[in-house]
């Protein structure tokens, strides 16, 4: 990315600016000559100076001269307009295409960033920075060099044309542009300094907008919206305040223009006037002048504009090159890639590290090998680097030091692709692409579409493999039809196509095979859909995708097959529970019967919406429903019904928190809607039906047509209610208009219901509520019908088209978390890292997926990544991390590792004796451990550590004595200590033992009385030394130091009185 926007402009547009530049530039002379034609139409062909008149060498009489002039000088007019026309369209379609080429690159950037630069720039400000601060470059881009050019040599011939006329009016004429072209610059820089100002706090707000609909859950849980409400003002007041300045300064540099501007016609109008009177200027050449001075004013204030929006391109260019070429990018991605070969075992791992932003060294010198295949078990607590570890090894991060290697080649040599196909991550984030299901699963073999290769490639090819392969041409349409604007063309015309070359886009055809199914390892397509299904069945997702498929709406136009199926099997279902004794678990639909556990609204139509988006007060406000209700007794009770559930609502959800599971559950209004609903009930007491509001009586019917009765158990319905109901259902059917049975899908027994779910087709009928466990019982008998009646497998296909939102925001978290490691486990990766990634599973599905993953270790390794009381047995090494460093590794069986690969890991300090060379990192990682400190910020944890001064006592050494001012609390770093404690009968009890990583001497400092208990040093100790003032000033400012220091001191109370009531009784 070039590092200036004018070096950005010609690298990419060099031959078309060239174009450009040459078309201005012929345009000039037929501008001159439209400028010096109405001279001689004055002049000449109407005062008569031009006889004998001809054009041409034709003889013309003056009527006919003059009419001749006019048609040159339309002509001219015309050819100007053509020029304009073809400079303007040809500069548009230039600068979308630079702009398109711009967003590309950096949207291109942003899939290279490394992984730690996104904790430091929001989601907010890239996707501003890409969209809104780029799309003013785009204007840019195409006038950078044409308009100087275009409008600069319209004022050059335009002022030529004047000077050639008289140079009195001439001077005139350009008189104040030195003047403007100094001072508007000037006032002109404070403006573009606000307005860089300015784009800075849209991104701040930007930012403050994406994090409050992130933290949406947190903000309605904290009540914090007063809060956020006001940093959203004094952000839209800074703003403000920034565009209110700019308007000043904007306006006095507009206003002094406009002025300027006004005092030259005066000179100019006053010169020429003086000429013509004198004789020394034709009253022609006068009229010339002035209609070329009227053209003149323009193009200068288009240079004058130019300079403004210069200085904003190079505000913005150098902003988003600031933010977007950073030093350390990832590789590019390959338009054609080798043949991923299989990684070589072993897996060497030599001294590798990696330091954060703050200089902090999370991962320090890590060192292990581990057989291709095999399984290793990386433990440790959250702090302890082991994520880091994991992300490295298959280069989410860089190491800033050491190094990986496969055999004889070392990782950093690879190139990208062949780690993104060879090897797998899985982490706690549980990320899900926008599309359905099977897109997701699928989207780790979404490298690049289908390339051709050699005749021969073994698909097992080695490292080594060298070949690209050769990229397909794209499959060309004539024409592309989206029902959408918004919609992606799936097929690419030639124009496109070229248009994609020409802005550097990436050239992939969107109809390609995107699959890669050879790359896994897999023959064909088919192959590789068998084995997802295994997969699938392998983490329990396919149970959960069958489920989906049931929730699932069709088409049975479009899959009669499917529908037919359902309807096959609805009767074989109702069997199967009437022979189990199951059948009053599912109470049918029958059109004689009313059906408790359907809603009055569906019990009513006896059908449902076919949109189910639909308006609801829109229907219950037609006139022919208002009719069926009236005519057959049931608008009233409805009325009323509707009444007394929403007084039962106010009753028993009011005082409930927003957001509280109940409102979902049970309730017919939101935590929002209540006092609304309160107002209205208040606003509605002891008022006539036929007197409510027309709007609140809807509301009222809404209410009541929602109502379940076995679900909602509310006692407002009685048996008559539901024999009006049955007596109405009927009449309702008989004469309903048709734009209101259009919108009904009615159930019939013979025939599927397109509006309704499988589920519901299947059962024609709805799940008894209040008995037990009913949806599970009877589901299973649902799923035994659909794997032997051949249903299973499409309701499968079914749920794995279904849509799972923006970010999987449909799917629950263990969904989310299961899709994830099915797509990584669907690449066939040679190294698969689990990293904390299956927490929302239950411990029976975890323990069997680390039973598949560690008994498939013979085809791929797998490394997991667990808390420190996750079992080993399972797996062949196991890595204990702490401190950021490899403190411990094991084998099953007991064997310790090898002396020669696993020296640095041998000499590696354990978790509890760091190492001793005094720096402040270690000393900072020490207090990270603490639990008192743990949660404190990491720049306080530095400060902590920089002034706290590091002492060493020797055996023997009394670190505080009993009855001494407290004046500094101890952070013990290594050795040991013992705690003594003399009584008032002069006796000597030894209290405790101090090992490290405790913090002693607190107690006095708190309670600000003499020191306790003696302390001794029995084994040389490190000590950090904090000061009382630091102490307390940590105290007071952190909560989280306060709630963990009454922790602590809780329990060392109850251990001191524990000691010595065992000690009182041992006497």
């Amino acid at each position: 990315m070039p590092n200036s926007v004018f070096a950005y402009i010609w690298r990419h547009s060099r031959f078309q600016q060239i174009v450009l530049l040459i078309v201005t530039v012929l345009s000039f002379p037929f501008l001159y000559y439209s400028l010096d034609l109405p001279k001689m139409i004055v002049n000449q062909a109407i005062g008569g100076a031009g006889e004998p008149f001809g054009i041409f060498g034709i003889d013309l009489n003056q009527v006919e001269y003059l009419f001749a002039l006019s048609g040159i000088f339309l002509a001219l007019v015309f050819v100007n307009g053509g020029f304009k026309y073809f400079i303007n369209v040809y500069t548009g379609v230039m600068a979308e295409r630079l702009l398109r080429r711009m967003r590309y690159i950096l949207f291109e950037r942003v899939l290279r960033f490394p992984l730690p630069h996104f904790r430091k720039t929001s989601q907010g400000e890239i996707v501003s920075m890409i969209t809104a601060e780029a799309e003013p470059l785009g204007g840019f881009f195409g006038e950078a060099f044409s308009l100087p050019v275009y409008q600069g040599g319209i004022l050059v011939t335009i002022s030529a044309f004047i000077f050639i006329q008289d140079p009195l009016m001439g001077l005139a004429a350009v008189s104040f542009y030195p003047l403007q072209g100094y001072v508007i610059p000037k006032l002109q820089r404070r403006v573009n300094k606000l307005g860089k100002d300015r784009v800075q706090n849209i991104r701040r707000m930007s930012e403050h907008i994406g994090e409050t609909v992130s933290g949406a859950t947190d903000i309605r849980a904290h009540n914090t919206q007063g809060y956020e409400l006001m940093r959203y003002t004094q952000r839209m007041g800074r703003i403000f305040e920034i565009r209110k300045e700019i308007y000043f300064r904007k306006f006095f540099i507009k206003f002094l223009n406009n002025f300027i501007a006004q005092i030259t016609p005066f000179f100019f109008y006053s010169i020429g006037g003086y000429l013509v009177i004198a004789g020394d200027l034709s009253f022609g050449a006068l009229v010339a002048a002035l209609a070329a001075y009227k053209d003149m004013s323009a193009p200068w204030k288009e240079l004058l504009a130019y300079y403004q929006r210069l200085a904003d391109a190079r505000i913005k260019y150098d902003q988003l090159y600031e933010q977007f070429e950073l030093p350390d990018l990832d590789q590019e991605h390959e338009l054609v890639a080798p043949l991923a070969g299989h990684l070589q075992s072993p897996m060497d791992v030599y001294a590798l590290s990696w330091t954060d932003d703050d200089g902090t060294r999370v991962v320090e010198n890590v060192s292990f090998n581990l057989a291709l295949p095999g399984s290793a078990l990386l433990t440790g607590s959250a702090d302890s680097g082991k994520s880091h570890l994991a992300r490295m090894l298959v280069r989410l991060l860089t190491p800033s030091g050491g190094r990986i290697q496969f055999a004889d080649t070392n990782a950093t040599q690879l190139p990208a692709s062949y780690l993104g196909q060879r090897t797998g991550y899985v982490g706690p984030d549980s990320y899900l692409f926008h599309g359905t299901i099977a897109d997701n699963l699928l989207y780790g073999l979404k490298h690049r579409p289908l390339i051709e290769r050699q005749p021969g490639t073994d698909k097992d090819a080695t490292l080594n493999s060298s070949d690209v392969g050769t990229l397909l041409p794209p499959a060309l349409v004539e024409q592309v039809e989206l029902a959408s604007p918004t919609d992606l063309p799936d097929h690419l015309t030639a124009e496109m196509f070229d248009e994609i070359k020409l802005s550097g886009n990436i050239p992939y055809d969107p109809s390609g095979q995107w699959i890669d199914y050879i790359g896994p390892g897999y023959e064909s397509l088919e192959q590789l859909n068998s084995e997802l299904l295994t997969l699938l069945s392998v983490v329990h997702l396919d149970r959960d995708i069958y489920r989906i498929g049931l929730l699932r709406r069709i088409d049975p136009h479009l899959r009669p097959n499917l529908s037919q199926a359902v309807l096959a099997a609805r009767p074989r279902l109702k069997e199967l529970l009437a022979e189990r004794g199951l059948a009053d678990l599912v109470e049918p639909f029958d059109i004689e019967r009313y059906n408790d556990n359907a809603t009055v609204g569906i019990n009513l139509v006896f059908g449902v919406s076919v949109n189910p988006n639909y308006d609801r007060r829109n229907f219950l406000n037609h006139p022919y429903f208002q009719s069926v209700l009236r005519d057959n007794g049931l608008y009233e009770p409805m009325i009323n019904m509707g009444r007394n559930m929403l007084d039962l609502m106010i009753e028993l959800f009011t005082g409930l928190p927003p957001g509280h599971e109940f409102f979902d559950r049970y309730s017919f209004v939101s935590a929002d809607e209540l006092t609304d609903v309160k107002h209205m009930l208040k606003r509605i007491d002891g008022v006539d039906i036929d007197d409510i509001r027309e709007d609140d009586r809807l509301r009222l019917l809404e209410v009541a047509m929602n109502l379940t009765p076995a679900r909602h158990r509310l006692r407002v319905m009685d048996d008559n209610f539901r024999d009006l109901i049955l007596k109405a259902r009927p009449k309702f059917h008989e004469n309903i208009p048709e734009d209101m049975a259009s919108e009904i899908d009615f159930f019939d027994a013979e025939n599927y219901t397109a509006a309704a779910s499988i589920l519901d087709n299947l059962l024609f009928g709805r799940f008894a509520y209040g008995r037990a466990h009913s949806e599970e019982r009877v589901g299973e008998v649902l799923f035994e019908i659909a794997r032997d009646g051949g249903l299973y497998e499409a309701l499968i296909a079914l749920g794995l088209e279904s849509d799972v939102g923006v970010g999987g925001s449909r799917v629950s978290q263990s969904l989310r978390q299961k899709i994830t490691l099915v797509r990584a486990l669907i690449k066939n990766p040679d190294i698969l890292v689990v990293d904390e990634a299956l927490s929302a599973l239950d411990n029976e599905t975890r323990d069997q997926l680390v039973d598949y993953l560690t008994k498939s270790a013979n085809e791929r390794s797998v490394i997991w990544v667990d808390g420190a009381d996750m079992p080993g047995d399972r797996f062949s090494t196991c890595l204990h991390m702490a401190n950021g460093k490899l403190t411990r590794r094991d084998k099953p069986d007991g064997s310790t590792p090898d002396a020669l690969t696993d020296a640095t890991a041998i000499s590696a300090e354990t978790d509890t004796i760091p190492a001793e060379d005094g720096s402040i990192e270690e000393e900072v990682r020490l207090l990270r451990t603490i639990p008192l400190f743990s949660a404190l910020d990491p720049n306080v944890i530095k400060l902590l550590a920089f002034t706290s001064p590091r002492l060493t006592y020797k055996r023997g050494e009394v670190i505080v004595k009993q009855g001494e001012p407290g004046d500094a609390a101890f952070i013990v770093i290594s050795g040991r200590g013992e705690i003594w404690l003399t009584t008032d009968e002069a006796k000597t009890l030894k209290l405790r033992d101090v090992e490290p990583k405790e913090v002693i001497g607190e107690i006095a400092l708190l309670v600000d009385q003499p020191r306790s208990a003696t302390i001794r040093v029995v084994e040389d100790m490190t000590v950090l030394k904090l000061d009382k003032a630091e102490f307390l000033g940590l105290v007071r400012q952190d909560q989280a130091v306060s709630v963990q220091l009454l922790r602590v001191l809780a329990e060392r109370l109850d251990l001191t009185t524990k000691q010595l009531t065992s000690r009182d009784q041992r006497n």
